[in-house]
């Protein structure tokens, strides 16, 4: 009895930690959506400023791909159900591990695919701060950006 209220306190606390975790990578992945929009803001304005915005475009359209994987990975991970089952006390132990084990490497590999697209939206505003910089020189020659 004491092991079956465990054993779904468990099942509880693992789908509440899925939840919480998804929700986080949701919300970051929709930033990182606002972001690229503003990125192919500049882009066009960088453009009709006569500014070569190829590498920037290319790297906007990656960034995308990467936040669209993300987001898949996230939605796919939202919905997977992890249920302890226990057919005898002898295997709670080990079903309790092998449970919570492979929730822990299925949330590993989303938050990566996240991580990857933040990455992504990150070297495409690297290239975009490139583009957009102004060189200013003083009086003792030294460079400043500003």
């Amino acid at each position: 009895e004491k092991k079956k209220i465990i054993v779904d306190r468990l099942n509880t606390k693992i789908t509440e930690s899925n939840t919480k975790a998804t929700e986080k990578m949701k919300a970051a992945l929709a930033k990182f959506t606002t972001y690229l929009t503003r990125l192919q803001e500049r882009s066009t304005n960088l453009k009709a400023a006569g500014k070569d915005t190829t590498t920037l475009d290319s790297l906007v359209s990656t960034a995308q791909t990467a936040v669209t994987t993300a987001t898949t990975a996230v939605d796919t991970q939202a919905a997977k159900i992890y249920t302890l089952t226990i057919t005898s006390d002898a295997t709670v132990k080990v079903e309790v591990g092998k449970t919570t084990s492979q929730f822990r490497l299925d949330i590993q590999a989303t938050y990566k695919t996240v991580t990857a697209a933040r990455l992504a939206v990150l070297n495409a505003f690297a290239e975009a701060t490139k583009l957009t910089e102004k060189r200013i020189t003083d009086a003792s020659g030294s460079v400043m950006m500003q």
